[in-house]
């Protein structure tokens, strides 16, 4: 073993470039993954303190009726009749500060409460003095807090980010209404509750609900129950409290309501996790390229050892710990480089989730130990299971043989049927595994995986017929030198065909992950086309999507609707309701109230239901449309009912139609205003309005016009023409697959790594064959010529074989992945152009600039040197 060991290291230090390039390939592999690890779990961490510092010690919550709230009496009757003394009411809202000056527009949480009542719930929050575990720091004024206009209070982290001291008043810009407030004192809470405050502010509940112009109502009513003796059991004061709730509110628990609103990102986080495995993936090609590389260079040395003595057993142990080394190193490199990375990436992740979910804040990446020791275990895990075949290998391989180069060459041959048929295996129990009806996303990247495996598998046979027919215009275009560049490289496959390989699956990688973002922004943007009819789309400037929606103020909306150039207008509502099927509760869905009408309905492009049918079904009382995400995700089709929570109860919608939509990976549910809105929910809001304007009109001037009637009647909407909305969808839908982009570079990073490393160890191992060339009168510009047309031919072989099995992968994950992620189906699928031409140069290029060196080097080297065997 200790000669065996001894062997490996000098191999790797007469070699240092290609143990330092194999080394950076697994360090870039486990830094993609850490890093995106450690983005979702700050991302998830932002969140869980955000919620924690908003309900505190909080065990159940009430919710109001849509767009109606609990009345604030409510408090009392609860503490008094109830005999709940630590009920907490709370109202929350987004808000926008007005650039002034220095000061920089930022979108903030308004929390108003009652901080009386905020030690039992909300300790930190409640005056009297420091809470437990707090931070040092001034005791805010409660007389000020109380009394003063516009008062609010934020943590010091925000003051700076608002660039504010306490003593200053600035403008709020709240759902398009501009209100003053002023900082009247510093928040110091605990440390656990700061990083969720961050992007708070906080005021007192009556100045909150002048801020936010909900006077004499809260959102929600925070309860610290205590514990029934029985597991399981309600609290009995929760008996006593559903007795005195108004029509329309309800309690839940506060596990629950905020578990929901973390599953909305899930499948997100999901998604990013598995494409990060690529790279990781790819990292183990270039270290099983680098073992087997490095045993085929000491066939030799390790041929003279097995005369000498060593087992086999030695052999196969030795090898494995040369790649656990390898794989220790680069693992320990990527655990430096992962935070770093991910620092990029965290930003990323929170744009998507602000764009596509909730507002969320994070402000610093978490570095948790399990994370890191994932890391470890996965990387040296890879590394070690990528070098069982070489290290296989090299016990086979009789030692009279293992001193032959010839033998080599024959074995590799020899093996070509056995490799046709395990990729055939690999791709049958993928396609199994793909075609598996569930919606698990599990036995989907099971099956993705065996099936890019059993692309691998056939590349050296692909190569291996590419190269031999390449043989023949070759030499036709550049005589006997072609055709000895295009057999040499043949030649060569037994010690790059796995080289060939890991670049194929790394830009197969990138043209799949090109094709689904290709794919996808055709399909949205043919959407968009579809649904967008309207000439003009109005809603308000923070659209929560909470039970709470920001409404268009009445007189505003009478003033928009009355305007000379707006032929006609359908209003829509969102909120969110608890829906229910045959008694088992399916969680909270989107809903959607609209005003139908013959203008409006046609914009809907129907799945499975009757067009024609639709207004009159969608009038009747009780009946919905859904969205195809909503359709997969709780098994619905037309025909079938579902229950909703309504104000007085529990109302039956039937499915009559369902209908293609992009705008929300959950689903929505669309039911009539008048039909059946108005009949079961008192609300009578408006979140957003689509206007079609008179003949002729300029829908972008049409805009303009209405932007200035509603601020001049009082608040200030996001107004946007049809086209202007399909401008900035578009955007939202880059900034979310920036992150994805990003992966797919850092995988192509990977592959480079890989293909530097295997091309420049071959090259430099042609040593021998390069200075016989030299002897037979082979010039330095024309051995410069062959080399590098040979890398060029083995890069063009891994970009042709890429370009198909890319487009297979962009297949799967269009309409396996994807629809089992979000539900949605895609129009087609669309490869642009330039990720093709991209996946050719990449892989040309990486390969040519690989045997730049070697050629260098060659072109510098005596013949003598040259021909001397360097065993």
């Amino acid at each position: 073993m200790k000669l065996l060991l001894r062997s490996a290291r000098r191999d790797h230090a007469r070699h240092p470039v290609q143990a330092l390039l194999a080394v950076l390939g697994v360090a870039v592999g486990v830094a993609v993954v850490l890093a995106v690890d450690l983005a979702n779990q700050s991302a998830e961490r932002a969140f869980t303190a955000s919620t924690e510092s908003l309900v505190g010690r909080a065990t159940h919550r009430i919710d109001g009726a849509v767009g109606q709230g609990l009345p604030d009496e409510l408090v009392r009757v609860l503490r008094v009749d109830a005999g709940v003394p630590s009920a907490a009411p709370r109202i929350t809202g987004s808000v926008r500060t007005v650039a002034v000056g220095d000061r920089p527009t930022r979108q903030l949480t308004l929390l108003g409460i009652d901080p009386l009542a905020e030690r039992d719930v909300r300790p930190w929050l409640a005056f009297g003095g420091p809470a437990e575990g707090s931070a040092p720091g001034p005791i805010p004024d409660l007389a000020a807090f109380l009394t003063r206009p516009g008062a609010v209070l934020a943590t010091e982290p925000t003051q700076q980010r608002l660039a504010l001291s306490p003593g200053d008043s600035f403008t709020l810009d709240v759902h398009g209404v501009s209100r003053r407030a002023v900082l009247v004192g510093t928040l110091s809470p605990p440390r656990h509750a700061a990083a969720g405050l961050t992007s708070v502010l906080v005021a007192d509940l009556a100045t909150a609900q002048e801020l936010l112009q909900r006077e004499g109502v809260v959102d929600a009513i925070d309860l610290c129950c205590e514990p029934s003796g029985s597991f399981g059991a309600e609290p009995p004061q929760l008996r006593a409290v559903r007795r005195l709730l108004p029509p329309g509110a309800r309690v839940a628990t506060i596990g629950a309501a905020t578990g929901a609103l973390s599953d909305l990102t899930h499948a997100f986080r999901t998604n990013l996790q598995a494409l990060s495995l690529l790279a990781l993936l790819v990292g183990a090609f270039l270290i099983f390229n680098t073992v087997q590389f490095s045993v085929v260079r000491r066939r030799r040395a390790l041929g003279t050892l097995r005369a000498l003595g060593a087992q086999r057993r030695q052999v196969f142990a030795a090898v494995l710990v040369e790649a656990g080394l390898l794989g220790v190193l680069g693992t320990a490199l990527g655990c430096l480089l992962g935070p770093w990375l991910a620092r990029g990436l965290v930003g990323l992740v929170a744009q998507t989730i602000n764009d596509l979910y909730f507002t969320l804040t994070v402000t610093s990446v978490v570095l948790p130990p399990a994370a890191f020791a994932k890391a470890v275990a996965l990387g040296v895990t890879v590394c070690v299971v990528a070098a069982v075949a070489p290290a296989f290998e090299a016990t086979r391989v009789p030692p009279r043989d293992a001193m032959l180069r010839t033998s080599l060459e024959g074995a590799f041959a020899r093996s070509l049927p056995r490799s046709r048929r395990w990729a055939l295996l690999f791709g049958g129990v993928g396609a199994l595994l793909l075609a598996w009806p569930t919606r698990s996303l599990v036995p989907a990247y099971g099956g993705l995986l065996a099936v890019l495996l059993g692309a691998a598998l056939l590349v050296p046979t692909a190569c291996s017929v590419l190269l031999r027919h390449a043989a023949t215009p070759l030499r036709a275009v550049a005589g006997v030198a072609g055709s000895l560049a295009a057999r040499g490289a043949a030649g060569a496959l037994s010690r790059t065909a796995v080289a060939v390989a890991a670049l194929m699956l790394a830009v197969a990688a990138s043209v799949g992950l090109g094709a689904m973002i290709g794919s996808f922004r055709s399909s949205v943007a043919s959407w968009l086309a579809t649904s967008l009819r309207a000439d003009v789309y109005i809603t308000t400037r923070v659209a929560t999507g909470g039970r709470n929606e920001a409404l268009i103020l009445p007189e505003v909306l009478r003033a928009l609707r009355e305007t000379p150039s707006v032929a006609s207008s359908f209003t829509y509502r969102r909120f969110r309701a608890s829906a229910r099927r045959r008694g088992e509760p399916l969680g909270e869905v989107q809903m959607v109230g609209l005003q139908t009408g013959p203008q409006l309905l046609p914009t809907f492009e129907l799945l499975a239901g009757d067009a024609e049918a639709l207004p009159a079904r969608l009038g009747e009382p009780g009946g919905v449309m859904i969205s195809e995400p909503l359709a997969y995700r709780l098994q619905l089709g037309v025909g079938d009912t579902f229950d909703v929570r309504a104000d007085a109860g529990d109302v039956a919608l039937t499915v009559v139609a369902v209908f293609r939509d992009f705008a929300s990976e959950h689903g929505i549910a669309m039911i009539d205003r008048d039909a059946t809105y108005h009949r079961h929910w008192a609300d009578r809001g408006v979140s957003s309005l689509a206007v079609f304007g008179v003949p002729a009109a300029d829908a972008d001037a049409l805009a303009v016009q209405l932007d200035g009637i509603a601020t001049a009647a009082g608040q200030a909407l996001s107004v946007q023409s049809s086209r202007g909305l399909r401008v900035t969808s578009l955007e939202v839908f880059d900034r979310t697959f920036a992150i994805t982009g990003a992966l797919r570079m850092l995988c192509l990073a990977v592959a480079f790594l890989g293909v530097f490393c295997a091309i420049m160890s071959l090259s430099l191992d042609r040593q021998r064959e390069v200075g016989l060339l030299r002897a037979l009168g082979a010039l330095p510009r024309q051995i410069t010529a062959l080399v590098l047309t040979q890398t060029a031919l083995l890069g063009l072989c891994a970009g042709v074989l890429a370009l198909p099995v890319g487009v297979l992968l962009g297949w799967l994950l269009t309409a396996v992945i994807n629809r089992r992620s979000f539900g949605w189906t895609l129009l087609d699928l669309h490869l642009p152009v330039g990720v093709a031409f991209e996946a050719l140069a990449l892989a040309c290029g990486a390969a040519v600039l690989a045997a730049v060196y070697p050629t260098w080097r060659f072109a510098r080297t005596p013949m003598v040197d040259a021909l001397r065997e360097e065993e």
